[in-house]
């Protein structure tokens, strides 16, 4: 079998540079030693573009040179699409040149050194003259892995949904797998890490809570999302008839806690199920054995992680709730999230752990939070001469504008009975979206100085041990269009790959964004040179 270039994607190519032990390479030849291929292969007649559900398994690839243009060279690759695994075999190149190499005869590839850190790269096709581009190139950082002054022999990570590995609107076994935690242990592993131990769900339980899947597209290209209801983890219901999920009661190194605030990490019940407003996260991981699991709070688990090194991402929901309910649950006061945020880290360094806290994002970042739902329904009402109708926080029902964020969960057009008559909820100032279907401009910027003051607050608590991750400034590049290895990221739902299909929480490639910047941090606090993950090996949305 043949490769057939412009049949598919090379997402990612790894080369590696080698030479003949009897020969040496001389400075000429411009694509000698390791780096990645990042980009789109494209022609005349097609344009190919990312698919995250191809995959070369760079682990398994081989590309080596030998000095002198005579040496056979052998590429073996391996992809993946739609889940079913496929070998390429082993493929001669030949080095014509000092940056030339033919492809069995077939294809003819041209290299030529850009700068210290890109290369430009021309394939034709011989048999009919097209040529097949790669957009852009980036070299891979082969410098020798370092932890500089950290240890991370136990690494524990704090946090809540982000933490955890929610996604999709759920928390399942494969979003726990590809959690950003999960995805840093990893790197750390080469840098001195031991294990990191997650609360998995069980294969045989591996959809947990159930989440979001993609189903197709409507004909006007709107998304069709599913709920999973198959190899669930729930054993039973607690207070308020909430789910409770299949114990897991090992010690574990992943302490994410998807619906926590800062104010709830010592709350008397919070992890007890007859409690109401219990969190059955935390409550899975509070074992049957503990004498009285009503007084076991999220600090008891901190307090046995006995942790070298952690990260800390904590107080989003303290701004979320708020958000999420069209503002009509409270933010945590200031002087609370101080104080709670101190309490961990106090607990966390008793031994004298280093780590990273990270702040949190601007609401607004979010696909979940955006005004294009307003601008519908406006545009709706005004076909039919109607105007859009919401209530503020103090009551008042005023006409809605695109400074409003009418939230994804509304209700808005179901008929509803008004004074004997029926009419579209939403669109008479007798029948107004309700306060919780609606994020108001004011609203807007409560939530918006709330989230400048608690990064304030964490900004604060930067040490010579801790280190503060900017993952605000990183939500803030993604809302306003960003570029890594020459794939394009954005906020836009679905195609824009970094946000979920709850429009809130990371796909796992937005998770192993989030876990760079996180290592750019932690190389820049602590000293150290620990190597990036490669996200393109992560998925964005699943295609149906």
């Amino acid at each position: 079998m043949k490769i057939r270039l412009i049949s598919f994607l090379f997402a990612v190519v790894s080369i590696i540079g080698g030479c003949s032990p009897k020969e040496s390479i001389e400075p000429s030849y411009p694509f000698m030693g390791k780096w990645i291929v990042v980009g789109i292969y494209k022609n005349e007649t097609n344009i190919l573009t990312l698919d995250s559900e191809i995959e070369f398994n760079t682990e398994k690839s081989v590309f080596g040179f030998e000095h002198g243009g005579e040496g056979l060279v052998s590429l073996e690759l391996n992809y993946i699409r739609n889940s079913d695994y496929t070998e390429v075999q082993l493929i001669p190149w030949r080095l014509v040149s000092d940056n030339v190499i033919t492809l069995d005869d077939e294809y003819q590839l041209t290299i030529s050194k850009l700068n210290s850190n890109e290369f430009n790269f021309e394939m034709l096709d011989k048999n009919n003259g097209e040529k097949l581009e790669i957009r852009s190139v980036r070299t891979l950082n082969v410098e020798q892995p370092s932890a500089g002054n950290a240890d991370f022999t136990r690494f524990i990570s704090i946090g809540d949904s982000f933490t955890a590995g929610y996604a999709d609107g759920g928390l399942y076994r494969e979003g726990q797998l590809n959690s950003f935690p999960a995805i840093l242990a990893k790197q750390f592993r080469n840098v001195g890490g031991g294990t990191f131990t997650q609360p998995l769900f069980t294969e045989a339980q591996r959809n947990g809570s159930g989440y979001l899947r993609l189903t197709g597209f409507d004909a006007a290209g709107n998304p069709l999302l599913s709920p999973v209801t198959d190899y669930l983890a729930i054993r039973g219901t607690g207070s308020n008839n909430k789910l409770l999920y299949t114990k897991y009661e090992n010690p574990i190194q992943n302490l994410g806690i998807p619906g926590m605030k800062l104010e709830n990490i010592n709350m008397p019940g919070y992890g007890f199920q007859s409690t109401p407003g219990f969190n059955p996260y935390l409550e899975r991981l509070i074992p049957d054995s503990q004498p009285n699991p009503y007084l076991y709070s999220y600090v008891n688990l901190v307090e046995t992680s006995n942790p070298t090194f952690f990260t800390l991402w904590l107080g989003a929901n303290d701004v979320l709730s708020y958000a999420t309910s069209g503002g009509t649950i409270p933010i945590t006061q200031l002087t609370m999230f101080e104080s709670k945020l101190s309490a961990l880290i106090a607990i966390l360094t008793k031994s004298g752990a280093k780590g990273m806290v990270i702040n949190i994002p601007d609401i607004t970042t979010m696909p979940h939070f955006t005004n294009k739902t307003t601008t519908a329904l406006i545009q709706t009402g005004t076909s039919l001469g109607l105007n859009l109708y919401i209530t503020q926080s103090n009551g008042v029902v005023r006409v809605a504008t695109i400074e409003d964020y009418v939230l994804p969960t509304t209700t808005a057009g179901t008929p509803e009975n008004v004074g004997g008559a029926i009419m579209p909820r939403g669109f008479n100032p007798l029948s107004p979206l309700r306060n919780n279907e609606v994020l108001d401009k004011d609203e807007i910027i409560i939530a918006k100085q709330a989230t400048n003051q608690f990064n304030q607050i964490i900004a604060g608590k930067a040490t010579a041990n801790i280190g503060i991750v900017d993952i605000s400034a990183f939500f803030n590049s993604v809302k306003t269009g960003l570029n890594v290895n020459g794939f394009n990221y954005s906020s836009t739902f679905i195609t824009g790959k970094v946000f979920s299909l709850d429009k809130i929480h990371p796909t796992p490639r937005g998770n192993a964004l989030i876990a760079n910047e996180i290592i750019k941090a932690i190389n820049n606090k602590h000293n150290a040179k620990i190597h990036l993950a490669d996200e393109t090996r992560y998925n964005a949305v699943k295609n149906p």
